[in-house]
């Protein structure tokens, strides 16, 4: 069930062009193994690159959380979590799908996906709460569709996201099996190559979806 629903959205000219890429259905479909593991380095020049194209989606996405009271969570410095992040994400593994971790100047972070990536969650066998935040960047000429499913079941499809996002849902003990750990596959519709959008980016990598952060709480 969700429990909490802020799309915030914006939009500024764009002469960019962008490749469809097709949402997953209600199965579980194998991820491409040529999508690099989190841990695959990222080149300054393409960092860079990429937050140039996100920076201003997350300073909305902060701005907003700020208005509604729901905080907004400083990226930790080099890889320092906080003890109460540690203790948040430890229930947490980006397994597949994602870029490694990037950084703006800000202090903010996230993680790209391409198409679709995937996400365990540690069975607690107990009540939880999902909390999913992230960026479809405004500047592209349509807004994605963001499609959920957790153990190969749907979760929600969020249409026409444009800017940041935020969900949270209540994901019952009964839910999560009796494996160690959950699926949660994320997949974007929408796909872009930095490099397509701006010769002169050097960053030509195929992305969708920028994952900010996400929690499983004890609900």
């Amino acid at each position: 069930m969700v429990v909490t629903d802020s799309d915030m959205s914006f939009q500024r000219p764009s002469r960019t062009e962008s490749r469809t890429a097709s949402a997953s259905g209600s199965q579980e479909q194998p991820i491409n193994s040529e999508i690099p593991p989190s841990r695959s380095p990222v080149r300054l020049r393409d960092r860079r690159a990429s937050e140039a194209l996100i920076h201003l989606s997350l300073k909305t996405l902060a701005a907003g959380f700020a208005v509604l009271a729901l905080g907004f969570p400083s990226a930790p410095v080099h890889g320092e979590a906080r003890p109460a992040e540690a203790q948040t994400h430890a229930a947490v593994e980006y397994a597949l799908g994602f870029r490694a971790l990037e950084q703006g100047r800000d202090g903010s972070s996230w993680r790209w996906i391409g198409a679709e990536a995937v996400i365990r969650l540690s069975n607690t066998h107990r009540d939880m709460l999902l909390t999913i935040k992230g960026v479809v960047p405004a500047g592209l000429p349509q807004p994605s569709t963001i499609s959920l499913s957790f153990n190969g079941v749907p979760l929600d499809q969020l249409v026409g996201v444009r800017g940041a996002v935020l969900k949270k849902y209540e994901i019952p003990a009964s839910r999560q099996g009796t494996a160690t750990s959950s699926r949660l596959r994320i997949t974007s519709s929408q796909t872009f190559v930095p490099h397509e959008i701006d010769p002169q980016s050097p960053d030509r990598r195929r992305l969708g979806f920028a994952v900010v952060d996400v929690t499983w709480e004890r609900h």
